[in-house]
């Protein structure tokens, strides 16, 4: 199969930047091949080691020898989270794109429904909102602080900026430039207020977790 070929059977690509994260890579591979697999859809799921110093690019070759879904992408020095996340939308080649965290803080059985509500509100991206958090109560608070006041001071009703479980069309991230994937992917802003005024915002609630549909 030549490239042209194989980018069009890839259907979703899953985005995760790794830093020192070798004791999870593997449980993280397995929890994706069991979400992903009985879904039906063509997925590929690309870890991006940003310099890290354990043995966590060791983990993610070993699991590229039993997976064939997964790539592994090896920055030169440790770059921070938003440029492993760009490095990794450079590559990706799905018509949907997937970004999730390595600590498996995020739950991959998610993913196919989020992608069901995108499809079926045919919206650009879904934003996760995590519940049952592993957090510090420090970390939590902060994070409530923090979005409270971001709320208040840009009108963005946006819940949970910092989920790093999200789902965009590729086309809505065709700009894959540093600049841009920071606007969707900080922590501090994670969707700017000019982008929200040209979507329309649909809130529902899965099982699982509760979607916000740009």
């Amino acid at each position: 199969m030549d490239n042209t070929e194989m980018s069009r059977a890839v259907g979703v690509s899953l985005v995760a930047p790794v830093y020192n994260e070798e004791d999870n890579i593997v449980e993280l591979v397995h929890q994706v091949e069991a979400a992903m697999d009985p879904s039906g859809l063509n997925w590929e799921l690309i870890l991006v080691d940003d310099g890290s110093t354990d043995g966590s690019w060791a983990n993610i070759q070993a699991c590229c020898d039993s997976c064939d879904s997964l790539r592994g992408l090896r920055l030169a020095r440790n770059s921070g989270q938003t440029a492993a996340i760009v490095a990794g939308f450079r590559v990706a080649r799905g018509g949907f794109i997937v970004t999730l965290d390595a600590d498996l803080q995020n739950d991959p059985g998610d993913i196919p429904g989020l992608l069901h509500e995108l499809k079926k509100q045919n919206a650009d991206g879904a934003i996760g909102i995590r519940q049952d958090r592993n957090d510090t109560w420090v970390r939590r608070w902060s994070s409530l602080i923090a979005n409270s006041y971001r709320r208040a001071r840009t009108d963005d009703d946006t819940i949970d900026t910092g989920c790093s479980l999200k789902v965009f069309r590729a086309e809505f991230l065709a700009d894959r430039s540093e600049e841009h994937t920071s606007e969707l992917q900080s922590r501090r802003n994670l969707v700017c207020r000019p982008l929200l005024e040209k979507k329309n915002l649909y809130i529902s609630t899965s099982r699982t977790s509760a979607l916000i549909l740009l």
